[in-house]
């Protein structure tokens, strides 16, 4: 059986998994742009494996607040889809949306703290990216991915990791990711896709990508 520990990919295989998160993100920038009217584009994919834990502390310091939608895919393939924002970055968003004046974040420590609109808008947000970028896998493949609807919250680093832990079991020590970050340059502003495949059923999806290709 695969494990992430002897897992060793082919330069056709990056290239496969660098394409479907390219095309993926790139949908949900497209998504992006039509709720801000303002340019989105996304970076280039990076396909690793990452020690997980000293990944987020790479990306995210002890203490700032991180809002994040995850998604899971459980079907002929098994993957765990992420969409990140720094809470300054949320805030930046949710005020161009609702065409409000800058959204102040302090005191904000969980999402029941946003006014109920911008808690609505977060939401709509989240559901609408993570949305396009697995519809935009289910093209891909070849058919509609099952998932369970996105779960959303607001919490430091630590926290958030524990609890994808504790729901992705094949997520612990070691994982890859298709990483790909959103960017806006017209406001400073960026998000962050991580897709992580369960080793086991990757080669299904190497297969299913190749079959598109």
């Amino acid at each position: 059986m695969l494990s992430i520990e002897k897992l060793k990919l082919t330069t056709l295989q990056k290239d496969a998994l660098y394409e479907l998160g390219n095309i993926g993100a790139g949908n949900a920038a497209n998504a992006l742009f039509q709720m801000v009217n303002m340019k989105v584009e996304v970076n280039i994919p990076k396909v690793e494996i990452v020690d997980i834990n000293q990944y987020f502390n790479t990306l995210f310091n002890d203490t700032e607040k991180i809002f994040i939608s995850r998604s899971q895919i459980n079907d002929k393939i098994q993957a765990t889809l992420l969409l990140i924002f720094r809470l300054p970055e949320l805030l930046k968003l949710l005020s161009i949306i609702e065409n409000e004046k800058n959204i102040e974040n302090k005191n904000i420590n969980k999402l029941q703290d946003l006014s109920i609109s911008s808690e609505n808008v977060a939401t709509k947000l989240a559901n609408t990216l993570i949305g396009q970028y697995i519809e935009t896998m289910g093209h891909l493949l070849g058919f509609k991915l099952n998932i369970k609807s996105p779960t959303i919250s607001l919490d430091i680093r630590q926290n958030i990791l524990n609890n994808i832990k504790e729901e992705v079991k094949y997520i612990q020590k070691l994982a890859l990711i298709i990483n790909t970050n959103l960017i806006n340059s017209d406001i400073k502003n960026s998000g962050l896709f991580l897709l992580i495949p369960n080793v086991k059923t990757l080669p299904t999806l190497l297969n299913m990508l190749f079959d598109f290709k």
